[in-house]
């Protein structure tokens, strides 16, 4: 829109999808130029109004990785301005988690969550670029599946019982029965609705956060 309120149209003078949507991104900061300013604040503060944004968008348990994964940013690369991030930055974080002999998954894992906040700062405005769009995270080896057979269930099922006679809150049994029986994975049980315990009714998060 011009100042006399008209929409400008230009003609690109090709069809190709992707590199229209380049141009007008480029057009778009180009405008943006002089008239509106990136926002600036320190990683902590933008790490925290990212969170504000999307908690009730996204499962807690995953809400709580990314904001640790934040951390981990910012134990890294120092609280600096947000649009002081570059690609760098990104490099060094992976390099600082293999000094700390993380795991390939467990390092892959931590880009994702940051890439994800970068890439809503860059759509909610806050960001011109994502800084981190081409960081490419660590490849890790296809993880076994191990298949229990009916004796190690029964096995788990024994052990979980009388772990439970020895004074457990938890009722491991339950939770191990009911993982056996729907294949449910470890997030999913984490945010399960509810689940009863001898002492009460917990949340499935609390039953492994008292393990």
């Amino acid at each position: 829109m011009d100042q006399s309120g008209k929409r400008r149209q230009i003609s690109l003078g090709h069809a190709d999808k992707r590199k229209a949507e380049c141009q007008r991104r480029e057009k778009e900061l180009e405008l943006r130029v002089n008239v509106v300013g990136p926002v600036s604040m320190r990683l902590t503060d933008f790490f925290q109004d990212s969170l504000a944004r999307t908690k009730g968008q996204v499962r807690a348990s995953t809400l709580k990785e990314t904001a640790k994964a934040m951390s981990d940013f910012i134990e890294c690369v120092g609280d600096i301005d947000v649009q002081e991030v570059r690609y760098e930055h990104g490099e060094r974080f992976i390099r600082y988690w293999f000094d700390q002999k993380a795991s390939a998954t467990t390092i892959a894992k931590k880009v994702r969550h940051l890439k994800r906040v970068f890439q809503l700062a860059e759509d909610r405005g806050q960001l011109d670029r994502h800084p981190l769009r081409r960081l490419k995270q660590p490849k890790s080896a296809k993880r076994k599946i191990h298949v229990f057979t009916d004796d190690e269930c029964h096995h788990l099922c024994k052990a979980a019982r009388q772990y439970e006679e020895n004074g457990s809150p938890v009722r491991w049994e339950l939770l191990i029965r009911l993982c056996l029986g729907t294949a449910m994975r470890r997030g999913e049980l984490m945010n399960a609705p509810r689940a009863s315990v001898s002492t009460g009714v917990r949340t499935g998060s609390e039953f492994l956060r008292r393990s």
